[in-house]
């Protein structure tokens, strides 16, 4: 006859918002059979009886992707960080460019972009050479609430002597020069 041993284990910490850091409140916690709910601090404490030395620990809220660690040992302080499911949505509004380009000399380029989803995120911004397809000068980033803008600008050089073919990027929308 075998008998499985079961162990006391206490598990807590603090859940946090993969890109803000934030502590996040309301999150749902399972561990041993058990579950809570963070504080408004994000913390959160949970006990129960395990059958091993390692656990499972689940994370869930609304908003955010479901996220499942490993525990290891008897009183675990493990804190979380759980990533958003973003609703953010980046629209260009308007760019300032030259219409023409003449090679080895500094244009200046601007573009204002729009978060028009629901919450706050973080909104990027680039120029792409779509002729040998890498990004020019630096890729920007900015956090934009909901409906907020913001004007990204560049200065940069062409070195060709043809035709440059290039688009800005913010987010997933791209649009042509």
């Amino acid at each position: 006859m075998q008998i499985a041993a079961l162990y006391y284990k206490k598990v807590y910490g603090h859940v946090y918002d993969k890109y803000t850091n934030q502590p996040i409140p309301g999150v749902t916690v399972n561990a041993f059979n058990n579950s809570t709910t963070t504080n408004s601090e994000g913390y959160y404490s949970i006990d129960g009886f395990s059958s091993g030395l390692a656990s499972l620990i689940g994370f869930t809220k609304s908003g955010y992707e479901q996220k499942i660690d490993t525990i290891y040992g008897f009183d675990v302080k493990h804190d979380a960080y759980l990533t958003p499911i973003l609703t953010t949505k980046a629209k260009i509004t308007s760019i300032d460019a030259p219409s023409t380009f003449k090679p080895n000399k500094y244009v200046s380029i601007k573009a204002t972009v729009k978060n028009v989803g629901k919450v706050s995120g973080k909104i990027f911004c680039r120029i792409r050479d779509t002729d040998a397809d890498k990004i020019i000068g630096s890729a920007q980033y900015k956090t934009l609430s909901a409906g907020e803008s913001y004007t990204f600008g560049w200065q940069i050089q062409i070195n060709k002597t043809t035709a440059f073919h290039g688009k800005i990027e913010a987010g997933h929308e791209a649009v042509e020069l």
